[in-house]
């Protein structure tokens, strides 16, 4: 699941069925150096965001709130 957000809180969600670093490049020249990449802590999405100069924050999931 990737969601997505603006400034001006417009927001758009996605199902990936198999998440690549292609499907990203697109929105690449969108994305603020201000912007917070939250994820489940994988480490593609840490890679992921150092390259691109952007902070990565990892969320718990819902699941680990019970354990």
């Amino acid at each position: 699941m990737m969601v997505v957000r603006d400034h001006e809180g417009h927001t758009a969600d996605f199902k990936l069925e198999n998440w690549m670093l292609s499907m990203c490049e697109p929105l690449l020249s969108l994305i603020d150096r201000e912007a917070v990449l939250c994820s489940d802590g994988a480490a593609v999405y840490a890679s992921f965001a150092r390259n691109q100069g952007i902070t990565h924050r990892s969320v718990p999931s819902f699941s680990s709130l019970f354990e």
